[in-house]
């Protein structure tokens, strides 16, 4: 779409999506709220009836947001981008796909495009779906940017996630001499052809500064790809969640006031006498100010003592042999609370990846150990698929605007092996298939699995044990095992000479040389200990 002046002077004048941008900031501004803590007390909303204006500001004031409970929440979404497998291709010519890489590789602050998705993508993908992500072009570059919703003055409802034009709430650019309005308004204006700066006096538009659109199009998409029929927007993949978490913010906040009310143990003791007046309740002949002219000590903060009137008959009530003591905390109604809160987090972690998490892991990773991986599995899928396109998407603007006509598209895939159970379990799983004597396609399968997840930070010894199974495809039986077996001769001697050829050779050749020279090295290995003669038996 192509505005002209009078179409943009008709937009700014008539805001004709002013209702749907102000939903969407609403939505994304209180969705940031709960996920960063930005704007807290403003959520934080006097509960009529039951709380005074004090103790709102007190709440607001101490109340911890819910930032932990998304980051919790979110936590198993790491492993979209620590997945195994995957991969990207370019369709350029081989001259040019070295160079695209290394651009592709920093594409924006040292950022390679993949940390730039999980660095500003993924966050916002969460708490700002109806933001956009927009092409810049600098000096001779481009690069991908964030825009939030906030900035934004106008732009139609999405039909798809592209863009007809966008209209940005801006400033004066600097270099550009205007004069100092205080009436006046900037904004930044893109559509198909121009990416103008333009000045709004309340009357009249004028154009301040423009630049080319060379890339034919509004280049910008909405973050979100989640449609919601009845907003008519793209919404948060937490959108079904948010209910819980505003009654576990307020939950909380309650239970922080509560705490901070009733935790202070209270010592109590039989009423002494005013240190001031020494009991008299007078002072120079008047009332004593300390204690009103009581001749008791009247003041007491949590750091201090109640004092009871010590009894002067058989009528009233006797604490001894106790004559001293502590008011405690009513904790019973504390660990309510609390166990009210955790549940809350458990609904809302239930209603997004469709599992529980064992709360009796021995051995807890960063995700813990799930009831049930396959919900998790087929989310994390979604992430992925979201992923893929938008990375995709920026890929095919960085290639056509260094390579035009030469740059054929590409294919952007995620891994999709998440490993999501922990190494005990795919431990477990693949001693009960090697007891069950499981084909040897699914031991392997749960063997690779097994080493993912036990070496997923260490990629080295990854690939070297992964060597290691293929010297010996055997790996899991015993070298007599072999022999009753009637295979080869050699893998029998492979197996058990492996562990002393290994001890000599350095890691650096089990990882540099391939099968077959691996293969060609430790058969060598085994013909030189079979050439030697046998040690002489103990007697």
């Amino acid at each position: 779409m192509i505005l002209t002046t009078e179409h943009i002077l008709n937009i700014i004048t008539h805001h004709p999506n002013k209702r749907s941008v102000y939903a969407i900031q609403c939505y994304a501004e209180k969705l940031t709220m709960h996920m960063t803590g930005l704007n807290l007390a403003k959520y934080l909303a006097l509960i009529d009836y039951f709380e005074k204006e004090q103790l709102l500001e007190l709440r607001q004031q101490y109340s911890p947001g819910n930032e932990d409970f998304f980051d919790r929440l979110h936590r198993p979404i790491d492993k979209v981008f620590n997945a195994r497998g995957g991969c990207v291709n370019y369709y350029l010519p081989e001259a040019d796909k070295s160079k695209f890489t290394a651009r592709i590789a920093d594409v924006k602050d040292g950022h390679s495009l993949r940390n730039w998705m999980k660095t500003y993508w993924l966050p916002a993908y969460h708490y700002d779906p109806m933001g956009l992500i927009l092409m810049e072009v600098g000096d001779n570059d481009s690069y991908p940017t964030y825009k939030s919703s906030q900035d934004i003055f106008d732009y139609p409802l999405p039909k798809g996630r592209k863009l007809d034009y966008v209209i940005f709430k801006s400033k004066v650019p600097a270099g550009i001499d205007e004069p100092e309005n205080t009436k006046c308004q900037y904004f930044r204006v893109i559509d198909d052809t121009t990416d103008r700066i333009v000045r709004y006096d309340g009357e009249t538009v004028a154009v301040i500064d423009e630049l080319p659109n060379y890339y034919g199009c509004v280049p910008a998409i909405t973050i979100g790809d989640i449609y919601d029929n009845t907003k008519q927007w793209y919404v948060s993949p937490d959108d079904e969640v948010i209910a819980l978490a505003d009654q576990h913010l307020r939950d909380r906040s309650v239970l922080t006031m509560f705490k901070l009310h009733h935790g202070f143990p209270i010592k109590w003791q039989y009423q002494s006498m005013c240190p001031r007046c020494k009991g008299t309740g007078k002072v120079n002949s008047l009332d004593c100010s300390a204690c009103s002219g009581t001749g008791t000590q009247s003041k007491y903060d949590v750091s201090e003592t109640i004092a009871i009137p010590v009894p002067r008959n058989k009528d009233q009530p006797v604490l001894a042999p106790d004559i001293a003591g502590y008011i405690t905390p009513p904790v019973a109604t504390w660990q309510q609370m609390d166990a009210t809160i955790d549940n809350l987090f458990k609904q809302a972690f239930y209603a997004l990846w469709g599992t529980h998490q064992a709360e009796d892991s021995s051995n807890a990773t960063a995700t813990g150990r799930f009831i049930d991986v396959q919900p998790v599995n087929e989310r994390l899928a979604c992430f992925s698929k979201s992923a893929e396109f938008v990375e995709e998407w920026i890929t095919d603007m960085l290639g056509t605007f260094y390579y035009e006509h030469t740059y054929k598209g590409c294919a952007v895939n995620y891994g999709r092996r998440y490993l999501i159970e922990n190494v005990d379990t795919l431990r477990d799983k693949l001693l009960d298939a090697i007891a069950k004597n499981s084909p040897e396609d699914v031991i392997n399968a749960l063997y690779v699995q097994y080493l993912e997840s036990e070496y997923e930070g260490d990629s080295l010894e990854y690939r070297k044990q992964l060597k290691l199974m293929r010297l010996d495809p055997y790996y899991y039986k015993q070298p007599q095992d072999l022999l009753a077996m009637q295979l080869p001769r050699q893998l029998y001697y492979r197996k058990v000479f492996k562990q002393p050829w290994l001890m000599q050779l350095p890691d650096a050749e089990l990882l540099n040389k391939d099968m077959a020279a691996l293969t060609a090295d430790l058969d060598t290995f085994i013909q030189r200990q079979l050439a030697q003669p046998p040690l002489p038996a103990i007697v």
